[in-house]
């Protein structure tokens, strides 16, 4: 928990000016208590942005890949991030429903991957999964404008430009808690989540 502040601290000063970053709707996060954010992904970098937007420490769902490519090592194993194995979601989704339910932040991007990265793909179904089965808001976000800004190394910044976060408000679905194994209710949720982003991103 620690290194992770750590490194927040060191970056938050570099990265928001670096990117003029602006953050929008941060009253809109809980003060405390368990919750997901859930955003678009058009860049590596999207999660470093999100990490200086909530001032609590977060774990993102982090593709099992991540944690053995060096480019992405240090952050994703250094600070503790749950791990994703490919075509296996169920220990991610069970380890984020502990956390949750301890009163701990998730951060999740539904779309999985970044390619294509300029407009907003289907969300997977295990934010959906997991809200319900932790009983837990969730809260969407919008990154705008990060597309293109790390390259495929992405050991340096390839563009300089004007970042956003705009964040929504809590979303509910404590008409479906309980329901996490009912694939029709998680696709209605995954998908509501989804439109909620796309609000926020025009």
């Amino acid at each position: 928990k620690m290194f992770y502040h750590i490194l927040r601290f060191i970056l938050k000063p570099l990265i928001s000016n670096l990117f003029s970053l602006k953050i929008i709707g941060f009253e809109n996060i809980p003060e405390k208590g368990g919750y997901i954010l859930v955003m678009n992904h058009f860049n590596h970098i999207d999660p470093v942005f999100i990490a200086i937007a909530d001032e609590r420490r977060i774990y993102f769902l982090t593709r099992a890949k991540a944690f053995r490519e060096l480019k992405s090592i240090f952050w994703v194993r250094f600070t503790k991030q749950i791990p994703v194995e490919e075509n296996n979601s169920a220990k991610a989704i069970k380890k984020s429903v502990e956390y949750l339910k301890k009163g701990k932040v998730i951060g999740i991007f539904p779309e999985g991957t970044i390619v294509g990265a300029s407009k907003l793909r289907r969300f997977r179904t295990g934010v959906a999964r997991i809200a319900l089965e932790a009983r837990a808001p969730i809260i969407p976000i919008a990154l705008i404008n990060t597309t293109g800004i790390l390259s495929e190394k992405y050991y340096f910044p390839k563009k300089i430009q004007k970042v956003i976060v705009r964040i929504g408000k809590p979303l509910n679905f404590k008409k479906y808690y309980g329901r996490q194994n009912d694939r029709r209710i998680t696709k209605k949720v995954a998908n509501k989540v989804r439109l909620e982003v796309r609000k926020l991103l025009k």
